[in-house]
């Protein structure tokens, strides 16, 4: 028997010889598995917690720092998950696996050759069918027109998300490459490029309908608020999609998300790479931002209560999330990314967070709500005659 085991396919292989091989051994390919095994998905994963097959139970759809897009499919119940091996999700046919030298030309020997996205899954284009949204590593957002239905999802080419003024051009396309190293040969990782991309390097966008038009919006991270002396200092904007005279679906640059004290700029650095999730948190029926909130180290998660309307949104200072009163921090030095949703059926989010190897720690709303852990008491032993 031959033994392999793989990082990044989170699998671990065994090849078992068959009898009767004679001098020519055969092996057959077959998959180690354990029964209750703590799901791993790969270098930080970002989970996004959906219904991916329309079955009335929770998956987890996930992406990885390599750069794949998978799912893990939920065949238990809600209260009870039996979470199955990550599968591929597919384009074409083909699994779907981004990374930076598939964008931008002259880069092939470009240093952090990896994917991280971000993966969600949202019906984008209205037409009532959920479709695969993928930010990344680079500063343009990808997405997949699920051309499936709405129990067994299938998608088209990659297509790109175009914002007003930003239509992708190849001489667009060679500045970044540019702007990243593809002449000098000294790689950068988050260069200024707000002239090609609006969208920022590596950052996690949310997804909702935040103007109440019926139309899918984003917030992410915002590249034309960077600048040299703050290169790190982009604020989170909010795109909105509307329809042109002839009815086509088009995105536009609306505002910068500012606070109450009127502050724009909410820590959305490199480390920890930007991330916002669109989700009611408190459930008044008005949208929410979930953010990864806090320097290298120290950073975890926070939401910022939407105290607009559905129409006109505007966002409370951010507030820390806790487990029994403690701040969640600390949780991995990489991300965390975080799952937000409902995972054990009492109707409230709960909060998965991945950790930089690639497990999840679950956090139920219960434990996030309460100040303390419950206390135990332990009365009097009695001994029965």
């Amino acid at each position: 028997m031959i033994v392999s085991a793989g990082y990044i396919g989170e699998r671990i292989l065994f090849y078992e010889l068959q009898p009767g091989s004679g001098s020519r051994p055969r092996f057959k390919r077959r998959e180690a598995l354990a029964i209750n095994a703590p799901i791993r998905a790969g270098d930080q994963p970002t989970p996004f917690i959906c219904d991916w097959n329309n079955d009335g139970r929770w998956d987890i759809l996930y992406g990885g720092g390599f750069g794949w897009v998978r799912v893990f499919l939920n065949e238990g119940t809600n209260e009870n998950p039996k979470l199955m091996p990550g599968q591929h999700v597919l384009s074409q046919g083909k699994p779907i696996i981004l990374h930076m030298r598939e964008f931008f030309p002259g880069i092939d020997d470009y240093w952090h050759d990896l994917g991280y996205v971000h993966p969600s899954f949202v019906d984008w284009d209205g037409d009532g069918l959920r479709d695969l949204m993928v930010p990344n590593v680079g500063n343009r957002i990808y997405w997949y027109k699920n051309i499936g239905t709405r129990t067994a999802p299938a998608f088209g080419p990659r297509l790109q998300v175009i914002c007003d003024g930003y239509e992708d051009t190849q001489e667009r396309r060679v500045a970044t490459a540019k702007a990243l190293g593809s002449e000098t040969k000294k790689w950068k990782t988050f260069p200024l490029d707000a002239l090609s991309s609006p969208f920022w390097w590596r950052a996690r966008a949310g997804f909702g309908d935040l103007n109440g038009d019926g139309l899918m919006d984003l917030v992410t991270a915002d590249a034309g608020t960077a600048s040299e002396a703050k290169p790190f200092a982009e604020s989170i904007t909010l795109f909105v999609q509307y329809r042109d005279a002839a009815g086509k679906l088009r995105l536009r640059r609306d505002h910068v998300i500012t606070l109450p004290d009127g502050s724009g700029a909410i820590n959305v650095r490199y480390q920890p790479p930007c991330q916002v999730i669109v989700h009611d948190w408190d459930r008044d029926g008005l949208l929410d931002l979930v953010i990864n909130l806090g320097p290298t180290m120290k950073t975890g998660p926070a939401v910022l209560r939407n105290i607009g309307t559905r129409t006109q949104p505007r966002f409370d200072q951010p507030r820390r999330l806790t487990c029994y009163g403690e701040d969640l921090v600390g949780i991995t030095k990489h991300g965390p990314y975080y799952g937000i949703g409902d995972m054990d059926g009492d109707g409230r989010a709960d909060l998965l967070a991945s950790t930089e190897v690639g497990a999840y720690v679950f956090f139920r709303r219960t434990a996030m709500d309460m100040d303390k852990p419950p206390a135990t008491q332990f009365g009097k032993v009695r001994l029965e005659p």
